[in-house]
């Protein structure tokens, strides 16, 4: 796996409707000279790869995300390794990037372990309807939780979202981007506490796309209630690249859960 520096935009978002455009703050490194792109339009993604050379993996990489998901194991496939996920609460600021409600974790207390190494968890975002499909079904929702290695490896651990019961984390959350945007929030309640779970090789789904991610799509989702779906719905609506090819990867299947 690459080493790989994210980057946020400080664009502020044409349909925000509460949240005063703020400065982005970047996962890793700040850059605020990163080409303008969005998700309509000249700038959207079937042009992502033509706006800047840095974007051209959008355009040439044969191991982009997201991707469509079908979850039955192959002949002969074998399971992977149990993924653990260790999540509490955690102060995290809010930040309307221009592309998305992100929350930055600003303690690395959140890790999740895969194959023995363990990944810290630097922020989470939201995209409007889901990137992935999971047996040709689109969700209402994603999360994106990003994790980083001490390597500079990122996982990507994405949690779909159908519509349910209301969600007491994700409301403090809403309510916090009308204020300060520091907050507290229990991480463990956004993500599932157990799942079956889809891994495989991808990218970033923003520009610039960069490969080198893994990708761990749990099957299990996290229900928000309709009005808080509508009111992420408020701030973006298909902030969702479009499926990229799989070209033969192949998706492997285990299982999640969080340390109790």
């Amino acid at each position: 796996m690459v080493s790989i520096t994210l980057s946020a935009f400080t664009e502020a978002p044409k349909e925000s409707k509460k949240v005063n455009p703020i400065h982005a703050q970047t996962v890793i490194t700040q850059n605020t000279e990163e080409p303008h792109w969005s998700y309509e339009g000249e700038t959207g993604p079937p042009y992502w790869g033509q706006l800047d050379p840095s974007f051209a993996s959008c355009e040439k990489g044969r191991e982009q995300s997201p991707i469509p998901i079908e979850s039955s194991l192959k002949e002969g496939q074998k399971e992977l390794d149990a993924i653990k996920g260790q999540y509490q609460p955690a102060a995290v600021m809010l930040l309307n990037t221009g592309h998305a409600i992100q929350a930055d974790v600003t303690a690395p207390n959140n890790k999740i372990r895969i194959d023995g190494k363990v990944y810290n968890l630097l922020q989470f975002h939201f995209h409007n309807p889901s990137e992935h499909k999971i047996n040709g079904k689109q969700y209402p929702m994603e999360i994106h939780f990003v994790h980083q290695d001490e390597h500079q490896r990122i996982v990507v651990l994405g949690v779909m979202i159908e519509e349910g019961k209301e969600n007491g984390e994700i409301s403090a959350l809403l309510k916090n981007l009308d204020h300060d945007r520091k907050m507290t929030i229990d991480i463990k309640k956004l993500i599932p506490s157990q799942s079956r779970v889809f891994q495989y090789n991808g990218s970033l789904t923003t520009p610039p796309c960069t490969e080198g991610v893994k990708w761990v799509v749990l099957n299990t989702p996290l229900e928000l209630s309709q009005e808080q779906i509508h009111a992420f719905g408020e701030f973006y609506q298909n902030n969702n690249r479009p499926l990229q090819p799989l070209h033969k990867r192949e998706i492997m299947v285990g299982s999640f859960r969080q340390n109790k």
